[in-house]
């Protein structure tokens, strides 16, 4: 495991084997260094705003009436959300980090996104039905086409989640 940065807090964050790092490690270093991880959390997903434009958020709002379409991305078995919309500029990388067990200063960067948190997509293969928050978030905003890779033959008009 490579080591990726200090948080402002003094833990330290580990880079795991497939991780999903959307940023430039530079980048990512300085919005470790200005996360403080809450006492206690052995698990957190946050947005760090950072003083400048960091990128583009390749999530956006999407309303309807506007070409939406749903497509599986790369090592997911569900259907993702599409429009076709440019990106935003975005102040914000969102991190999801893990505590590795039993070593309270030593944490596991999961992922990381540019643009502010975001709810989990719909995925109904455990089993468990979508929380009603999710529902609400991707039935407002879909990835913008083109800048987020697809897996081939499976582009659909028809809403995964809607009877």
């Amino acid at each position: 495991m490579a080591t990726l940065g200090k948080t402002k807090c003094g833990k330290f964050v580990f880079d795991r084997y497939n991780s999903h790092i959307d940023l430039k490690i530079g980048i990512l270093r300085e919005a470790l260094e200005k996360l403080k991880i809450p006492e206690g959390s052995k698990y957190i997903y946050t947005s760090v705003k950072m003083p400048f434009e960091v990128g583009h958020n390749v999530v956006v709002p999407a309303e309807e009436g506007e070409d939406i379409f749903y497509a599986k991305r790369p090592g997911n078995n569900f259907l993702s959300r599409f429009v076709k919309k440019e990106p935003l500029p975005t102040k914000y990388i969102s991190l999801e980090l893990k505590q590795l067990e039993n070593v309270p200063n030593e944490w596991l960067l999961m992922s990381s996104h540019l643009g502010d948190t975001r709810n989990p997509e719909i995925d109904f293969s455990e089993g468990i039905g979508p929380m009603e928050e999710d529902l609400i978030f991707w039935n407002a905003h879909a990835f913008c086409w083109g800048y987020i890779a697809v897996v081939p033959g499976t582009i659909t008009e028809a809403c995964p989640w809607e009877p």
